[in-house]
């Protein structure tokens, strides 16, 4: 399942570094921390979940001069690359929400013929119940969809069964994404089916369609399918950060290896091409700070 990487490893490890630095004072939070009580309405984005969280600025649980942050991870291939990323987050006390698949599909051969071929995908689930125990989420990345070769009934069949075999293996899955994927003849994905009504109040939908609330967003999700992506410098969305408001991230760890191709067509984009030639640097001297 490996596919080429079209960023430096260095690159995202440097913007790891650069959220611990104390003079950025930002906090790094996962979806566990949140304060959701009783709210799995993801039609209303987890209304009384921000409603919380607005509380908790005005009555001092929270610090309203911190800059919140969350990272997702989508790890669609390639999961040896979110093992190399996590064992740099866990280096530095940076937790993360991680959202893995019980069984990935072969994408191109569904989309082409219509044929469901499970493919390689070696996690390493001691590493992740190791760090689930410090405090990193582990989420069920749903392809349900695929997997039922574009049948919604027995879509929720697999869904359920995925997440019972996740939770089997230890894992605390409380969160869900769904999974972009292949689409059938009419267009829809993953995302179409969502989730059965039988997991409402089991698992809570976080990003892909329906999301919690937040202050601002960034994801390097299907960047090869656009020839620019300027919202991709990570940079600008630094500078938008604001204290007491929260954001996300979501990276797919695959992009992102020492071993890296530069994207042709992104090229054309400077932020791009500034990136790829800092390469053989550490990129400390890269991250402005938020609100400069």
């Amino acid at each position: 399942m490996a596919s080429q990487a079209g960023f430096p490893a260095s690159y995202i490890d440097s913007f790891m570094r650069m959220l611990i630095e104390p003079e950025r004072n930002i906090e790094v939070i996962t979806y566990s921390e949140l304060d959701f009580r009783g709210d799995f309405e993801f039609e209303t984005s987890y209304l009384s979940e921000w409603e919380n969280w607005l509380d908790s600025m005005k009555n001092g649980v929270r610090d309203p001069e911190k800059i919140y942050v969350i990272l997702q991870h989508d790890v669609d291939d390639s999961p040896e690359r979110t093992h190399r990323l996590l064992r740099v987050q866990e280096d530095l006390g940076v937790r993360s929400n991680v959202m893995i698949f019980n069984r990935p599909v072969n994408r191109g051969l569904l989309a082409k013929d219509g044929i469901v071929e499970y493919v390689d995908y070696p996690l390493d689930v001691d590493l992740f119940l190791k760090l689930q125990k410090k405090g990193w989420v582990f989420g069920y990345h749903s392809n349900c969809f695929e997997q039922a070769a574009f049948d919604f009934e027995d879509s929720g069949r697999i869904f359920i069964e995925d997440v019972e075999e996740l939770r089997s293996k230890g894992f605390q899955i409380e969160f869900f994404c769904p999974h972009g994927g292949a689409r059938d003849s009419e267009g829809r994905s993953n995302v179409h089916f969502g989730m059965p009504e039988e997991m409402r109040e089991s698992v809570r939908w976080v990003l892909n369609r329906h999301s919690i609330k937040l202050n601002g967003v960034r994801s390097d999700g299907g960047f090869r399918n656009r020839e620019r992506w300027d919202n991709l410098d990570l940079r600008d969305f630094v500078r938008s950060w604001k204290p007491g408001k929260r954001y996300r991230l979501n990276l797919h760890p695959q992009h992102y290896d020492d071993d890296f191709n530069p994207h042709d067509p992104l090229l054309d984009s400077p932020w791009y091409r500034e990136l790829i030639d800092a390469s053989e640097s550490d990129y400390a001297d890269w991250w402005p700070l938020p609100g400069s």
